[in-house]
């Protein structure tokens, strides 16, 4: 029987310290050379300059949660961050407090990297636990490494936006998928399929839950399948809600303003009117 701590999941604590220590220092190496930072800490050491364009809308949009989403509602879509660095926050401001009054913007900073540090813990830790079942200890520690050192990752821990979240939810999905194959149970069914829920409210990457689906179905498990599309609808279905109480319109800006399916469609036309004419 494995220990359910040991020294791999230290080392994955400090290659995930280390990662994120190594993506705050990103900007000394001047990553957008002609560009000037979206937003600075500081105006001297550029630790945490954030380059990316959308870095200010995901800060004001949890630093003035859910007010902001009536100014801007572009990622009234993905409420996750916002709800978790709005509640981190307060924690930062209480923990702050001694030492002297922080801003709203002073305090949501930290708490969004601080949100980033105890979620990406779990994926490397998540990640270990995964890889490990097929490629043994120290080969699933040295594949966590390499995943926190590539430019990506780096690039994602240090930039105030969802981008880890890219390779954070494929992976839980899979360890997900791994679990319920091994001892299925309705209540673990539901309970993951509400965390993947959770987590495409943060970043709508849904091919890894799709793909999960399918492996279901493949298997003929209709009615667990089923019940965990239900369940990870629940979700959505609960910030839908709360948006009408809001009186808030809902918005799912990748398809209705930037058209992210938009060539599915035109695809899909293009067949359709070829085969009309043959």
């Amino acid at each position: 029987m494995r220990p359910l701590f040991s020294r791999f999941h230290l080392v994955i604590v400090a290659l995930v310290l280390i990662s994120m220590l190594l993506g705050a220092n990103y900007a000394w190496l001047n990553p957008r050379p002609g560009y000037k930072p979206e937003l600075r800490l500081s105006d001297t050491a550029p630790i945490w300059w954030q380059y990316d364009m959308d870095a200010p809308m995901e800060l004001y949009t949890a630093a003035d949660f859910p007010y902001f989403f009536k100014e801007m509602n572009t990622r009234i879509n993905r409420p996750l961050y916002p709800v978790l660095v709005w509640a981190a926050s307060g924690l930062v401001y209480v923990a702050a407090r001694p030492f002297g009054e922080i801003s709203l913007l002073g305090r949501s900073v930290p708490a969004y990297f601080l949100v980033k540090l105890i979620i990406m813990l779990a994926f490397g830790l998540i990640c270990f636990h995964l890889m490990r079942e097929f490629i043994g200890d120290i080969p699933a520690l040295t594949a966590v490494g390499l995943l926190l050192s590539l430019p990506y990752s780096l690039k994602s821990l240090a930039t105030i936006h969802t981008y880890e979240l890219q390779m954070v939810t494929p992976v839980i999905m899979a360890w997900f998928v791994l679990l319920l194959s091994r001892e299925y149970s309705h209540a673990r069914n539901i309970l993951f399929s509400l965390i993947i829920g959770l987590l495409l409210l943060g970043r709508p990457n849904y091919s890894s839950f799709i793909a999960a689906l399918i492996f279901g179905l493949l298997h003929r498990r209709y009615k667990e399948v089923l019940l965990s599309l239900v369940c990870a609808l629940l979700p959505l279905v609960a910030w839908l809600l709360v948006l009408k109480l809001w009186s808030i319109e809902y918005l799912f800006a990748s398809i209705q303003t930037y058209g992210s399916l938009s060539w599915f469609g035109h695809l899909l036309a293009l067949d359709l009117s070829i085969g009309i004419e043959n």
